[in-house]
């Protein structure tokens, strides 16, 4: 008896099993044989589909960088490319859609030939028996039709009542593909590859500058952030702008109310992933810009031709009097902005960010060479007027040196008037002039022949005046002997 129980209650087991498995084939959409050729097709449209890049591919072995404006350009281009692979694979996807509807509400529905009724059933049987000796088909095989045909109408109706559900599934499907191909996009095509440090240059470029808080870059960070932010914002816009199945009027009717659907914007804004996304996103770019600014300490060299730059008026500097050495000080320290602006490195790399200081040495570089040219301009006019009048000293003075008197009173006169003539005087006066015009030589300055002219002349001067002061030394000398 418990070998029988055992085989009774295994069979009931056998039964529930293939009564649920059943229920189950009828409700499941992959079961339906109608529904297999459709879904295999949109397979083939999702793999189609998984190859729209919403983010511009970056180089993986870039050399060069690029401004932000360009990369927003990029961008653009690329999102515009996605969308149009994206709408041609939604409509064919829409059309695969619409067939299966249409292909499942031509199915026919004949209950007139269906034995749904047990009196029908009599009544066939009492014909048969009717007919007595007539030969004709068997009436099992004519009620078994008629229960096949049953099943096909069931089935048929099974298979429009799955309807709605397909036309969501297929929404649904759609929606999770192009959702998981734009995270990918972020993730994997444009995170990755900034979090990425195995790169010879940044990725954006970014112009150092100075201003009277300090050291700035543009673009500046909160660019950087209102970037992140639009390409993400653009990106989901145009994915609201996709066509949908459930708008589609060849399915609409299969599935009036939309109100279940959900929408790809709130469905990306509710993903941890990208909320995720966006927190790296931001980070990564913080970070970078903090490093940039500790990198920036390398331009402090030149930032003090900036913050005089910034006072320098050309017409107050030059009627400024100064001194041959105050002079000379302001040339050599302007020769060595010069050569600061000409070793200061062009670029510097921090993450992404890529500063570089061409902007910056063209701001500085004309203030650089005005003053450099407005400099040699003081000196060149400075040794000519000193020249000048040295010249005129000299010219006069060696006139009242030849001048030997020939009497005792033109004695004491020529005393009293050469008695403060001194060497050491005129080389004083001399040596400004002579190195005004050495350095305006070694910096190949060109000097106007007329002040070529003038400097030989006073050079000359200046041998006859030391050699009529040694004479009339001489000539005081003997007179005091006599």
């Amino acid at each position: 008896r418990l070998k029988i129980f055992r085989q009774w209650h295994a069979s009931v087991r056998q039964k529930l099993f293939v009564r649920q498995q059943r229920y189950l084939s009828s409700r499941l959409l992959l079961a339906r044989a109608i529904y297999c050729q459709p879904v295999i097709e949109l397979k083939t449209k999702i793999h189609e589909l998984r190859k729209a890049a919403f983010v511009a591919p970056l180089s993986h072995n870039r050399l060069q960088s690029k401004t932000l404006f360009i990369f927003m350009e990029q961008q653009l281009i690329a999102k515009k490319a996605a969308m149009f692979t994206c709408e041609r694979i939604m409509k064919r996807v829409v059309d695969i859609t619409g067939v299966a509807c249409e292909s499942v509400k031509s199915l026919q529905y004949t209950k007139d030939k269906s034995v749904s009724l047990p009196k029908e059933l009599c009544a066939l049987l009492f014909q048969k028996l009717e007919e007595g000796r007539t030969r004709g088909p068997p009436i099992n095989s004519e009620i078994e039709e008629r229960r096949a045909h049953r099943r096909l109408v069931t089935s048929a109706a099974n298979d429009r009542g799955l309807l709605t559900n397909f036309v969501r599934l297929v929404d649904c499907i759609m929606v999770e593909t192009v959702i998981s191909n734009v995270m990918l996009s972020f993730t994997e095509n444009l995170l990755a590859n900034l979090v990425d440090t195995h790169h010879k240059v940044g990725l954006f470029e970014v112009t150092v500058g100075f201003e009277s808080r300090g050291t700035t870059f543009s673009p500046m960070l909160s660019d950087f952030l209102s970037m992140s932010q639009r390409v993400t914002d653009d990106t989901i816009t145009i994915l609201c702008r996709i066509p949908r199945v459930l708008d589609s009027r060849s399915c609409i009717e299969h599935c009036p109310w939309t109100s279940f659907a959900s929408k790809i914007d709130e469905v990306i804004h509710s993903l941890p992933l990208f909320r995720r996304f966006i927190d790296a996103l931001r980070n990564k770019f913080r970070l970078d810009f903090k490093l940039a600014m500790h990198k920036a300490a390398v331009f402090d060299s030149v930032r003090p031709i900036y913050e005089e730059s910034r006072s320098f008026i050309p017409r107050l500097y030059r009627s400024k009097a100064r001194t041959f050495s105050e002079l000379q000080v302001e040339f050599e320290q302007i020769c060595a902005w010069q050569q600061e602006l000409d070793k200061m490195r062009a670029r510097e790399s921090s993450g992404t960010i890529e500063a570089t200081s061409r902007q910056l040495k063209r701001a500085l570089l004309p203030f650089v060479e005005a003053k450099h040219g407005l400099l040699k301009s003081i000196i060149r006019d400075e040794a000519r007027v000193q020249c000048s009048n040295l010249r005129t000293m000299l010219v006069m003075r060696v006139e009242v040196l030849e001048a030997i008197p020939k009497n005792l009173d033109g004695f004491a006169s020529y005393l009293e008037q050469t008695g403060a003539y001194d060497e050491q005087e005129i080389s004083r006066i001399r040596g400004p002039v002579d190195r005004m015009y050495t350095l305006l030589q070694m910096n190949e300055v060109k000097i106007p022949p007329d002040d070529l002219v003038a400097l030989d002349e006073m050079h000359s001067l200046a041998a006859r005046y030391s050699k009529q002061l040694v004479a009339a030394h001489t000539f005081k000398e003997n007179e005091h002997a006599n």
